[in-house]
């Protein structure tokens, strides 16, 4: 999906714009993925 629309947006010659929104959503994703660990760790280990 990501990479669908960085060569959308690189097709269309914007490729600043297709860099930097798919490093954020990269970066969004990667946020995301790490709290749920943390949570995942939390829930599995409340007395930590």
């Amino acid at each position: 999906m990501i990479a669908t629309q960085i060569f959308g947006w690189w097709s269309s010659g914007n490729m600043e714009e297709a860099i930097i929104l798919g490093l954020f959503e990269a970066l969004m994703i990667m946020i995301c993925f790490v709290a749920a660990q943390f949570l995942g760790r939390q829930n599995t280990h409340p007395e930590v």
